[in-house]
């Protein structure tokens, strides 16, 4: 239920939601380290390439159902925590908006698979992948985020992934159930989702209502700019493995993806810093200066770790596909310092000080070099390329953030 008084003390909240986040993103770090050696001894590198493949062409129907809510909705929650009416129209209008895009995005995709042989080759394996987008839609992490109570994001991510993961290692036997693997991993977003809506219900009193369509398209036109910051660079991350299956075999998408894959969990870790204080940021600004400081120094110390351990650490664990992914992981290996950066003066400054249209025009310059980038390097040079791309890509975010963050200040 909401409460005024029970309020806790944003320290003490703030440090009580990232030690919950943490221990999700260290568990996230664990289940792949579990179930990637077993996924690509069962289905071979050039099934786990085909697997890669259609999550980032999934991905990107994930990134336009999120639609930014990930930040307007966890702002907005935020800023308005207390205030119980409130908390149900924008509960109900983002729900409202997600089921639209998610309906809009389904016939795009059956479109798909129904005329264009890449996808048609294997619909079932992208249908059961498109679940994903659908559990992600309807799991409101940026409810849990706005009201400070990450536990539950937490509670519902181990065990339905535990779950979940459990069924992989009984039902995945060959490699001809890769399609398994999607499958599951959509089971165990939508029953998240479910259990969420429940919780939302029981816990804060929250249900959904409809809306007055001039309120959702409000609601829709104001997160438009976030939309752009959240939309262009996944574009460009996505891309990258994307393309890739059209230059390179899936055998060498596999190497990649799974270098982009270990990368991306440390960099997850990032986003526990930045999901944990940006609620607490925009209501006190004055630990700015601290906040920014740790995080840089979490994203260099990732750094430093990758290029030290992973030469030992991966191959043991991944064996010849691990071996193989080196030679892209070490090129990614810049990728946490320039995104805790960008981060930093990013989202966790432009954004709390309400200045969505220069992190809008930031995000569209760099990831429209990047993906130009892309399309030149990727038909070149292959998985090497892309991993150039997305390492060049985020360094030029960190110096146009950190820029324009200072001059704002000036």
């Amino acid at each position: 239920m909401i409460n005024i008084k029970n309020i806790e003390k944003p320290n003490s909240s703030m440090l009580k939601n990232f030690s919950f986040l943490a221990i999700l993103q260290i568990f996230n770090l664990c289940l792949p380290l579990i179930t990637i050696p077993y996924v690509i001894s069962v289905v071979g590198a050039e099934n786990y390439g085909l697997l890669a493949f259609s999550l980032a062409t999934i991905m990107y129907f994930n990134i336009i159902v999120d639609y930014g809510f990930n930040l307007t909705g966890t702002r907005e929650v935020a800023l308005n925590k207390g205030d119980l009416p409130k908390i149900i129209e924008i509960f109900s209008n983002v729900i409202t908006i997600k089921t639209i895009l998610v309906i809009l995005c389904f016939f795009i995709l059956l479109i798909l698979v129904l005329f264009v042989d890449v996808f048609s080759l294997n619909s079932k394996l992208y249908l059961f992948t498109f679940g994903i987008v659908v559990g992600q839609a309807f799991f409101p992490i940026w409810f849990f985020q706005g009201m400070e109570e990450m536990k539950y994001i937490t509670y519902l991510n181990v065990i339905t992934k535990s779950i979940f993961t459990i069924a992989i290692f009984i039902f995945l036997k060959n490699k001809d159930d890769v399609f398994l693997v999607p499958f599951f991993n959509s089971l165990g977003g939508v029953f998240s989702g479910i259990i969420s809506f429940i919780i939302i219900k029981k816990q804060f009193k929250v249900s959904f209502k409809f809306q007055k369509t001039i309120v959702v398209k409000r609601y829709f036109r104001e997160s438009w700019n976030v939309f752009v910051i959240d939309f262009l660079p996944n574009m460009y991350n996505n891309f990258s493995t994307f393309l890739l299956g059209f230059f390179a075999s899936l055998e060498f998408v596999g190497f990649y993806a799974l270098a982009l894959k270990l990368i991306g969990v440390l960099n997850s870790f990032l986003y526990v810093i930045r999901n944990a204080t940006f609620p607490y940021l925009n209501k006190d600004r004055t630990k700015l200066s601290k906040v920014t400081k740790v995080t840089i120094s979490v994203g260099m110390l990732f750094t430093i770790c990758v290029f030290v351990f992973s030469g030992v650490i991966v191959p043991f664990i991944f064996g010849e596909t691990g071996q193989n992914s080196l030679r892209y992981l070490y090129i990614l290996a810049l990728s946490p310092l320039f995104l805790s950066i960008a981060i930093s003066y990013g989202s966790n400054k432009l954004l709390i000080f309400k200045k969505d249209k220069i992190m809008r025009d930031i995000t569209i310059v760099y990831s429209l070099i990047g993906f130009v980038m892309a399309l030149i390097l990727i038909p070149i040079y292959a998985a090497f390329g892309a991993a150039l791309t997305v390492v060049a890509t985020r360094l030029i975010m960190a110096v146009l953030t950190y820029k324009k963050s200072i001059e704002y200040e000036n």
